[in-house]
C-alpha cells in the first residue's frame, strides 16, 4: 500500500484497490458499527462516512484497517450523542407544545361517531312521552318545570317519566357497553 500524497487524479490507490483493501472489513465494520448504534442503516451510514473519509485522507494511513475501525467508532458515538441529543430536543419541544390533540386520532373519532350512533339507537328505544323529556332534561338543560309548562303536564309526572326514561335508558346504553363497565356504572351509582 502506497503512502504517497493524492493530487488532483493522481491517487495512492486506484478504485479497485481501494476497493479491495475495504471489501473484506465492511461487514465486520457494519457490525461494530451497529452495536453501538443499534440500527444497522444508521451503522451503514457511518461506515460509508468513515470509508469516505478514508478515500479523502490526503495520505493513505500507514494501517487502513486500525484507521478505518477507529473511524467508524468515532463516527458512531458522535451519531449516537447527536441522536440522543436530537431526541431529547424535540421530547423537549414536543412537550411544551402539543401539535395535535385527541379530537385528531382518528380512532378517537370513529369511536366518538359509534358511540353517537348507539346513543341514539339508546333514545330511539324510549317511549315518545319519555324521550321527549329526556332530551329536555339532558340534552337541552331544562328544569323540571320548564318541561312541565312545555309539555302541559303535572311537575310529578315529570319527575316521574324522567326517572323511568332515566332507568330505561340506562338498561339499554348498558347492553352495548364493553363488559366490565356494568358494574363500574353501579358502583358509581351506588355512591351518590
Amino acid at each position: 500500500m502506497g503512502s504517497t500524497a493524492r493530487a488532483g487524479s493522481d491517487r495512492a490507490l486506484s478504485d479497485e484497490q481501494f476497493s479491495s483493501v475495504i471489501a473484506p472489513l465492511l461487514g465486520s465494520l457494519v457490525t461494530l458499527a451497529s452495536k453501538i448504534l443499534k440500527s444497522h442503516d444508521l451503522a451503514s451510514d457511518a461506515v460509508q462516512e468513515a470509508a469516505l473519509g478514508l478515500w479523502l485522507e490526503e495520505q493513505w494511513p500507514p494501517n487502513p484497517r486500525a484507521w478505518l475501525i477507529r473511524a467508524v467508532i468515532y463516527r458512531s458515538l458522535h451519531m449516537a450523542r447527536s441522536r440522543a441529543r436530537r431526541r431529547k430536543h424535540e421530547a423537549l419541544a414536543g412537550a411544551e407544545r402539543q401539535e395535535s390533540c385527541d379530537r385528531d386520532d382518528p380512532s378517537r373519532l370513529l369511536e366518538s361517531q359509534d358511540l353517537h350512533r348507539e346513543l341514539l339507537e339508546a333514545l330511539k328505544e324510549l317511549s315518545p312521552e319519555h324521550r321527549d323529556i329526556f332530551v329536555l332534561k339532558f340534552v337541552e338543560e331544562w328544569d323540571y318545570e320548564a318541561i312541565a309548562g312545555k309539555l302541559q303536564i303535572p311537575l310529578g309526572t315529570v319527575r316521574s317519566r324522567l326517572n323511568r326514561s332515566r332507568n330505561s335508558f340506562r338498561i339499554t346504553v348498558l347492553q352495548f357497553l364493553p363488559d366490565g363497565c356494568e358494574s363500574r356504572v353501579n358502583k358509581e351509582r351506588a355512591m351518590r
